[in-house]
Order: C-alpha cells, then structure tokens, then sequence
C-alpha cells in the first residue's frame, strides 16, 4: 500500500491533518476489558499527482468519512493487536480512503502521531 512513498520528493508532499486527535473504540480483549486509542492521524499526499488537482483540495470536506474508517478499522483490533499491527492498520486506511477516490494513489500514506492506548 506504500508502494510509492520513497518515490515523492518532500517538496512534492502535502498533508492533510485531521483537526482534533481522536478517540477510537478498540475491539473487547479476551478478558472483556474495553480500550481504546486516542491519535492523530494524517495524509500525505502527492502534489504533482493527475489527481490531486481533482481531489487534493476537497480532502478536508471528506474530514468525516477519513473519521469513520479510521474508527472502522481500529475497531477490528483488540489494545494488545492494535499496538503491534500500526503499519497493517495504517495501510488499511489507507486502501480504504484510495478506494474512496476511485482507486487513486494521489494519498499514498496514512500516519498516526501522539497514539496513547488506554
């Protein structure tokens, strides 16, 4: 899913941040406890790609739907899953959002900052 983030230049990537850092339900462990993960999460995305002329300047109105799959797929992992599988939820965002746009890779990389599991 990462495929091509070494190729883009930094002078070429644009980010998009969610604005708040969120509050994610994980799934029950095996004990019946409920956790959950508190991240902030962001997109980077090619500036030169065909697409982000089409797309990259509305991602921020798609703020709602980047919410819900980041919620979607964190909620599939248990604390313990979830802290070892950061790259696999990353890119399984990732797929989700590129899915979103019709398959375009113009984000092509999902990344977490100040993630706290409680």
């Amino acid at each position: 899913a990462d495929a091509g983030k070494e190729d883009v230049p930094i002078e070429n990537i644009v980010t998009y941040s969610i604005p708040e850092k969120m509050t994610v339900v994980l799934k029950i462990d095996e004990d019946g406890t409920a956790h959950y993960c508190m991240v902030s999460v962001f997109f980077s995305m090619d500036s030169t790609h065909p697409d982000y002329k089409k797309y990259g300047e509305s991602v921020e109105s798609n703020e709602l739907i980047f919410r819900s799959i980041v919620g979607e797929v964190f909620q599939k992992y248990t604390i313990t899953e979830a802290r070892a599988s950061q790259e696999e939820i990353c890119d399984e965002i990732l797929a989700q959002v590129q899915q979103k746009y019709q398959g375009s890779d113009f984000i092509f990389e999902v990344s977490f900052s100040d993630i706290v599991y409680q």
